[in-house]
């Protein structure tokens, strides 16, 4: 039952892309024909990606992805029964083709990561700190791009205690504050946790999984730590654990934690998977609201 598809993607990439390391662009080309799709927005989607690396770069990086879209779309055999609603009708591969397959403008394409950062953001947040540490960077990593036009202070510290105890004095001082870890890093804010929790601080930790024991791996996914972020800290204090599972729920997840934290001044964390952190989703602008005064 498998129908492959023989496709010269290095060819391709070394005669349109001029680099056999662009076959990833070719590849982009061929599957949006493959679904059903047009290839209008690549030049957007390749200047966001590349633009950095120069016009050239990005202009060879569209041209292998054209070409790609071509060696589908004109061999009349290739076909693929599962199509994609298209939100236009041209396949037109011209420069004067309509773009009518934009992705509307009520909807967002945003991580589970970013979903955190901009619930957080909506949630008033002012202080964020965290020390690197995968799958938590992105969150920072946002709130660092848009700190200006957010009104946010982002610190990257010295290690995860300093980014821990940071965090709780911003929060002690009145500043909704948040700091972002992984599991590794979450063991050592077991005694700042415990700060939190005995000084009534409402603070909010961001915390990812990924496998263990210690310092585990970063780049996979787990849901071990549950238990240990329920119990986790010296003595007994109050303090609630969310898991949201998309980014819709995390962006909702990031509001509720600061709610929750300022009504019963206690720490509240945001428990997250890699997965949930670094996959793409596609939300609806209308549930992006602002719950939080």
């Amino acid at each position: 039952g498998v129908n492959p598809i023989l496709i010269p993607l290095a060819d391709l990439a070394r005669e349109h892309g001029k680099n056999p390391v662009m076959v990833n662009a070719v590849a982009v080309g061929a599957a949006l024909a493959l679904v059903g799709l047009t290839p209008i927005g690549l030049d957007e989607l390749f200047k966001g990606q590349f633009g950095s690396k120069g016009e050239d770069v990005v202009r060879w990086n569209v041209a292998a992805a054209r070409a790609g879209y071509r060696a589908v779309v004109d061999d009349q055999k290739w076909c693929c029964h599962h199509k994609l609603p298209s939100l236009g009708q041209s396949m037109d591969m011209t420069d004067s083709a309509e773009e009518t397959d934009r992705v509307p403008s009520n909807r967002l394409l945003v991580s589970g990561a970013e979903a955190l950062a901009l619930g957080a953001i909506a949630a008033g947040v002012r202080v964020v700190t965290g020390y690197p540490m995968s799958p938590a960077t992105s969150i920072v990593e946002y709130c660092f791009r848009h700190a200006r036009e957010a009104g946010l202070i982002v610190e990257q510290t010295e290690d995860e205690v300093s980014a821990a105890n940071l965090a709780i004095g911003a929060a002690f001082a009145g500043a909704r504050s948040m700091v972002c870890t992984a599991g590794g890093g979450f063991c050592l804010m077991n005694e700042a946790l415990s700060l939190a929790g005995m000084t009534e601080t409402p603070l909010v930790l961001c915390v990812g999984m990924r496998p263990g024991p210690a310092t585990g791996l970063a780049t996979r996914t787990a849901q071990a730590d549950v238990l240990f972020s329920i119990y986790a800290g010296h003595g007994e204090f109050p303090r609630a654990v969310l898991t949201p599972a998309d980014a819709g729920q995390a962006f909702k997840a990031a509001q509720d934690a600061f709610r929750i934290a300022e009504r019963y001044q206690t720490p509240v964390i945001i428990l997250f998977d890699q997965f949930m952190a670094d996959a793409l989703w596609t939300v609806e602008r209308s549930s992006l609201k602002s719950e939080v005064p």
